[in-house]
């Protein structure tokens, strides 16, 4: 979770000079959530960069997206797992994710295959990847309909490959990195017993 004080971390980006608008209205939200009780200021610690919590939210996402659980009258992310758990779903939910849908699913690209294709912005329908020769095995690429999807490679040349849909680019909001997202997603798969290819 990180060990640098919430306070003292946002004070000095505050005034750093290149982000300072963003890093005092952070800050101004560290100071709220102090006031309303959710934690004591020896115990809000995180980042460099001011995230905190086991969600590593910034103080202006927990102020949106925390939620108390356990009815306790705190919005405890860093120890209470029921508090932690709800909010990580508050703020997926909010920013659009679709229930009992991928995220993503590892696919396999024929020999032939251009990589330049190859980017979260290059995106096209199902059919025209499999008709490309794009596929997750023995299965067909997920569909939603008049969704569009793209294929990424994380790793780089020899990695695996992904096909991403809308829930990859929710967690993309939530952490702007292409391994966070997609490394969160294959996780959660793994945690809930789902194999990515068959084999």
């Amino acid at each position: 979770m990180g060990d640098f004080p919430i306070v003292g971390s946002l004070a000095t980006l505050a005034f750093d000079g290149r982000r300072s608008h963003f890093f005092r209205g952070e800050l101004l939200d560290a100071l709220r959530i102090l006031n309303d009780g959710d934690i004591k200021p020896a115990q809000m610690v995180g980042s460099w960069a001011g995230a905190t919590g086991q969600c590593q939210f910034m103080p202006s996402s927990f102020r949106r997206y925390a939620v108390d659980n356990n009815g306790d009258g705190r919005r405890d992310i860093w120890e209470d797992r029921g508090d932690i758990f709800a909010s990580i779903a508050n703020y997926l939910s909010r920013h659009g994710w679709r229930q009992n849908e991928p995220w993503g699913q590892e696919v396999t690209l024929p020999g032939a295959f251009d990589h330049r294709m190859l980017g979260k912005d290059n995106r096209m329908v199902p059919a025209e990847w499999e008709a490309l020769g794009v596929s997750p095995g023995r299965r067909r690429l997920f569909r939603t309909a008049g969704d569009q999807i793209s294929l990424i490679q994380p790793g780089g040349p020899g990695g695996q490959v992904f096909a991403i849909h809308k829930n990859w680019h929710v967690l993309m909001k939530w952490n702007r990195s292409t391994f966070f997202a997609t490394a969160v997603g294959y996780l959660a798969d793994r945690i809930g017993g789902k194999q990515h290819r068959d084999q």
